[in-house]
């Protein structure tokens, strides 16, 4: 993707996202929330195919996939009045179809297209579906890498600074008290991918940010999550028990070793 076409889909996002202001100019906190959300996700999309080598049309493509991902959450929101997918309609497919109803993609190959609407397509799933094209995988495992960078950061900034009344239906509706789930525990402790339909309480729903670390693909992620201190900011969160222990622990032995490319 060249620059100008790049430019043109940052235009059309800024001028997408306007038209769902109110008369006060302001957008309702949960898009406004997904509006910053978005751009962190491009610009870390951006920084880590930088970091991989990729070429400038590359790294401009998973830009523009950062922009994009979520576009389908502003219209999720209006419809249904939530952000759950469970309770209204998946938002990847949403936002693919947005794209292509609007016709954001114009002017680019058609197998660039192609990419792009994967990566989209398939950036909140439990594990990338087998049959994916192999040519679409590298851009649909940087967004998903990308998009949880992101969210560890929404997620310990709600949680530490007591904001969740804020923003309750981020957590799914579950309740804030309660154990942890022992057979998710166990999963995760099995670097297992974990459903969200397992999440119990607010603890469970902390350890399971910590299991998307084995989800995560490319090295530069890994650095990411290591500076930006993501396991211990998510261990101080959760009880002093054994059993977090042992998850923040594993998670960042994990990051450990994949955080550097092999030499």
């Amino acid at each position: 993707m060249q620059q100008h076409i790049l430019q043109e889909i940052q235009r059309w996002f800024g001028t997408y996202v306007d038209g769902f202001r109110g008369p006060d100019g302001k957008l309702a906190p949960l898009l406004q929330l997904k509006l910053e959300h978005s751009r962190r996700v491009a610009e870390d999309a951006r920084d880590v195919a930088g970091d991989l080598g990729w070429s400038a049309p590359e790294v401009n493509t998973a830009e523009a996939i950062g922009i994009l991902h979520d576009v389908g959450r502003f219209t999720q929101y209006v419809e249904f009045k939530t952000l759950s997918d469970r309770r209204s309609i998946n938002h990847a497919t949403r936002s693919r179809d947005v794209v292509e109803r609007e016709n954001v993609l114009v002017g680019i190959d058609a197998s660039v297209v192609q990419k792009i609407r994967d990566a989209i397509l398939h950036h909140n799933q439990i594990e990338i579906p087998v049959g994916v094209a192999q040519d679409s995988l590298p851009l649909v495992r940087l967004i998903r890498d990308a998009d949880k960078l992101d969210i560890f950061r929404v997620f310990h900034d709600i949680v530490s600074n007591d904001r969740l009344d804020e923003h309750p239906e981020l957590l799914f509706g579950v309740p804030l008290e309660g154990p942890a789930n022992p057979e998710l525990v166990q999963m995760i402790l099995s670097q297992r991918n974990v459903p969200f339909s397992m999440i119990k309480s607010l603890t469970d729903f902390k350890l399971i940010q910590l299991s998307w670390v084995y989800d995560i693909h490319y090295p530069p992620a890994f650095e990411r999550i290591h500076q930006r201190n993501v396991i211990g900011k998510l261990e101080n969160l959760l009880p002093p028990s054994p059993e977090a222990r042992s998850v923040a622990a594993l998670a960042r032995a994990h990051v450990a070793l994949h955080r550097r490319k092999p030499a």
